[in-house]
């Protein structure tokens, strides 16, 4: 059974695993931008002085200081939190935020290495439709793969991406899929807007559990 995603008030992350640090990083980011604690991972904001005494100057310091650890401890807690536990061993004994985010953009980004870009390719090669879900999602997983090698070598064209869809998807959408096929100039995005008014299209005129067992 899969790891239910990381909550936070600002919204949720999909736990980190070997396969999704480019989603992790985007929406993990987000979640540390609203805290404020951003800068606190890049270094561009350090732990301020903690003066003693009891002046208003020194008070003010006090203050600025204890906030700033109180945003330090919260991007660890997320950063540590929002990792699956096979990621949280590459975590042990590290408490530093910054220190957690460098160590798991080092160990975590396959987009980094030739091996583990191979690796995506291979993982984008294999997937199929899920028996039973939305097309939307088999799409999400083939866009997310695409754009974490958008760039590389091993980048995903869109004629790659287009026959990948036209080959694995089934019997079902063959009709449309051979309509999308004569439009030579046809974007990605049009191509999945017209399989989901496809799949909505069959859903209407289809037993639920039809539709499941055709796909």
């Amino acid at each position: 059974m899969s790891e239910k995603p990381y909550k936070h008030a600002l919204g949720s992350i999909e736990l980190l695993k070997s396969t999704n640090y480019a989603k992790w990083n985007r929406n993990c980011r987000c979640i540390l931008e609203g805290i404020r604690a951003w800068n606190i991972i890049t270094g561009e904001e350090v732990e301020p002085n903690a003066p003693v005494g009891f002046n208003a100057a020194a008070i003010a310091e006090r203050a600025v200081h204890t906030n700033y650890l109180e945003r330090w401890a919260q991007a660890a807690a997320i950063i540590s939190g929002s990792c699956s536990e096979e990621v949280q061993i590459e975590l042990e004994g590290i408490h530093d935020p910054a220190e957690m985010w460098t160590v798991l953009a080092t160990r975590m980004d396959a987009v980094s290495t030739t091996v583990g870009r191979m690796v995506l390719l291979r993982k984008f090669r294999d997937l199929k439709p899920t028996i039973g879900k939305p097309i939307q999602s088999y799409f999400s997983q083939l866009m997310e793969t695409k754009n974490q090698l958008a760039g590389s070598d091993e980048a995903i064209s869109d004629a790659s991406f287009k026959t990948h869809i036209f080959t694995t998807l089934p019997s079902i959408f063959s009709v449309t899929i051979e309509i999308l096929q004569s439009h030579a100039g046809i974007t990605i995005q049009e191509v999945m807007d017209s399989l989901k008014e496809c799949e909505c299209n069959k859903a209407m005129m289809t037993k639920p559990d039809a539709v499941s067992e055709a796909l």
